[in-house]
């Protein structure tokens, strides 16, 4: 009986482990993008830069190192091609059999056995700081130098993005000196020390110094390359240099503590010296590797010799993740490709992509079952997925210019209030209590403005145990806002203000988007400022002769009456409340029309009971929500702020959750207590994340834009609860 694909990978792994090769590593030195290689082959292409495929096979050389997921593989002899994906797009790669190597991970016990043949003082360095030598051919080391002051050190410890720092600087010091750089020896951990100091961090690589504003020293960041260069130093230039800071100690109290660290760099360099002798003499200049990598002979299960280039052909399979590190050539039909003369199995795939060409077809449950799978063969969502990071970037850019502040509330509660909407409920065993996820953030961010906090934002998730369809989600993301001394005009003005530096800073987007509504109709989307107003109870008398402001709570039966006299109906009338009736009314009548984007205000008091009435007209709250395509996807109003009228709002409703409204907006205790300390007046808003980006994307579903949206099981779950 023929072995599954699931089985035959298996089996691979297993003899990968015989042949002492790790099958999943713990990290690889990706130092460019597969979209970098792309466009750096583009451009020395067109500059004539890139040399002749005869001429890198015969000598490779190591100029790119990068990873990513193997998506196609087509063997032909000598000669093998295939696609590497990674997250930013994905090249060609081309292996030969005459010049491949295959890198792997050192086993633990090697590691290990080195370790142990260690000095007391470098295992001491092993075991608590970082320290990377680079090395030319002439045996110099690199070293930072900075003209103000100076001051060099060996390449160091940092905690913050280390392997892409360092990269970067080997990538600089090679471009700088024309050398062969390579890394001659790396301790893997980090000092305590650097972990307790705050942000002053010691550069990544180097330790820095320069003169700040007030003229005492201060710290290079990590992040900061363009201060200073790379320098190539004799060694004992270096060393001279150290015990030159070591004898001659700054009195700055902050220069006292970086003694120690000067200190660490002399025991490291004299270390750095002797494994430096130790590999010359073993004449194996050429083959500096990090302790983490090593080139061996390679050998089957049996002990049979086997070549690197019949190890790839054998032992990875489309779909696995490589790392490979080569020198750039355009095919003679122009296509930018990767020579790879060393490579690395980074994991092992066990099950396959499946064929290439049609994915998961037009599977739409798949896709958003597997979405990974949707991901790897769709790259229209896997840059969907990456534009709403950005999206979401961009908002927060904004709101942080418009000075507000960010927070975090919870998600338990022990009340479900803030919206008109069925709560999810589940139990607190510590507590031994029955809980709720909350269907709004905005009663524990009005809370914070009691405490003093004047603008605010939530990027939150909410939960609502509503029915589904393609704009609910019961799981999904809003960004709320509440702004102290403003009402909902000012929100208006600044939600347009906001849409006109989306657009202006994601080129992605177009303000002009083609969107399906809910029969299919496509409908053109124009989302310039500024943009309509509409009366909600106006539109509505307009479309169904009912005039909702007639109607407050205890009229459900005449409105119930009213609404069945024009001959609609819908599941769950009977049993509404008179806020509810409105809305599914609206919804019935009104905004099917509407393709916006338009601003719906002028909302009965009855439908928004933590809204503030209308001054002139104290049936009517002061509210809007933003319609776009028949899509609600903003509401803002201006806060009520009184708790007197706002606890007994929550009477009135109280009777409709005993009628079984389980939309019906719950009290809450805790947020009438802190009103009662006084509140501030202030607008609230809240925007359908997922909702607005699926419109600004031309989705005809917020499913598309969700990572891993809510499916039901495709086979029965047993619950453990009791």
């Amino acid at each position: 009986m023929a072995l599954s694909e699931h089985q035959v990978r298996t089996q691979k792994r297993e003899e990968l482990l015989k042949m002492n090769i790790v099958p999943y590593a713990p990290r690889f030195k990706k130092i460019q993008t597969l979209q970098q290689c792309n466009e750096s082959c583009e451009s020395r292409n067109s500059l004539e830069l890139l040399r002749d495929i005869n001429d890198i096979i015969a000598q490779p050389q190591r100029e790119i190192s990068t990873a990513g997921r193997l998506t196609l593989f087509r063997s032909h002899g000598k000669i093998s091609f295939g696609k590497l994906m990674d997250e930013s797009w994905e090249i060609q790669i081309m292996i030969h059999r005459d010049n491949c190597k295959l890198l792997k991970n050192r086993a633990p016990h090697k590691v290990n056995q080195e370790y142990q043949q260690l000095s007391p003082e470098q295992k001491q360095l092993w075991r608590h700081i970082v320290k990377m030598v680079i090395v030319d051919d002439d045996g110099k080391i690199a070293c930072s130098y900075v003209s103000s002051s100076g001051n060099y050190s060996l390449p160091g410890g940092g905690v913050d993005d280390g392997d892409n720092y360092f990269d970067a600087v080997h990538r600089e010091a090679q471009e700088e000196t024309g050398c062969d750089v390579k890394i001659l020896y790396e301790l893997p951990k980090v000092h305590e020390y650097l972990k307790k100091r705050d942000r002053h961090q010691l550069a990544y690589g180097y330790l820095c110094k320069t003169v700040g504003e007030k003229g005492l020293p201060q710290f290079i960041e990590s992040e900061i390359l363009d201060w200073f260069e790379i320098r190539w130093v004799e060694i004992e230039e270096f060393e001279n240099n150290l015990k030159h800071q070591i004898a001659n100690p700054d009195k700055d109290t902050e220069w006292e503590l970086l003694d120690g660290i000067f200190k660490r760099d002399l025991i490291m360099l004299q270390s750095a010296k002797e494994l430096l002798n130790k590999t010359k003499e073993a004449g194996n200049h050429e083959g500096y590797n990090t302790i983490t990598e090593i080139q061996d002979q390679l050998t089957d299960p049996e002990g049979n010799p086997i070549e690197a280039y019949k190890f790839f052909e054998k032992y990875i399979d489309v779909g696995d993740f490589v790392g490979v590190k080569g020198e750039l050539f355009v095919t003679h039909k122009g296509e930018a490709t990767l020579f790879v003369s060393e490579f690395q199995l980074l994991s092992k795939a066990l099950l396959p992509l499946g064929d290439k060409f049609h994915g998961i077809g037009e599977n739409e449950e798949k896709a958003y079952r597997q979405r990974y799978l949707d991901m790897i063969f769709n790259r229209e969502t896997l840059e969907r997925m990456k534009l709403r990071s950005k999206f979401l970037k961009v908002i927060r850019n904004f709101y942080d210019e418009q000075w507000f502040i960010e927070l975090n509330t919870g998600i338990l509660g022990n009340f479900a209030s803030g919206a008109a909407a069925a709560p999810f409920v589940t139990h607190h065993n510590d507590f031994d209590l029955d809980m709720y996820l909350r269907i709004s953030a905005e009663p524990r961010l009005k809370m914070a403005t009691v405490g003093g906090l004047e603008k605010i934002f939530e990027v939150c998730i909410d939960f609502r145990n509503e029915g589904s369809d393609p704009s609910h989600h019961q799981e999904f993301s809003m960004i709320e806002h509440y702004a102290a001394y403003w009402d909902y005009i000012m929100n208006m003005e600044f939600t347009e203000k906001m849409f006109d530096y989306i657009f202006k800073n994601i080129p992605e987007l177009n303000p002009i988007v083609s969107i399906p509504d809910k029969e299919g109709n496509i409908r053109e989307v124009d989302f310039s400022t500024p943009w309509k107003r509409i009366d909600f109870v106006a539109q509505i008398k307009k479309d169904s002769e009912i005039d909702v402001s007639l109607y407050g709570a205890g009229d459900e039966d005449n409105l119930r009456g009213m609404i069945k006299s024009k001959w609609y109906d819908w599941v769950g009338l009977d049993v509404q409340t008179t806020a509810t009736m409105i809305d599914y009314l609206y919804k019935k009548v009104s905004r099917p029309w509407i393709v916006g984007p338009a601003f719906i205000y002028n909302y009965p008091k009855t439908m928004q009971p933590l809204a503030r009435q209308d001054d002139a007209n104290h049936n009517m709250v002061q509210q809007w929500q933003l319609l776009i395509n028949g899509w609600e996807v903003i509401k803002a109003y201006s806060e009520l702020v009184d708790p007197i009228i706002q606890e007994k709002n929550f009477e009135e409703q109280s009777w409709a959750v005993a009628k079984w409204d389980v939309e019906a907006t719950k009290s809450d205790e805790e947020f009438l207590l802190a009103m009662q300390y006084g509140m501030p007046p202030q607008s609230g808003r809240g925007m359908g994340v997922d909702r607005i980006f699926s419109l600004l994307t031309g989705c005809s579903n917020i499913r598309d834009v969700i990572m891993f949206p809510l499916v039901k099981p495709e086979t029965p779950v047993q619950n453990e609860i009791e």
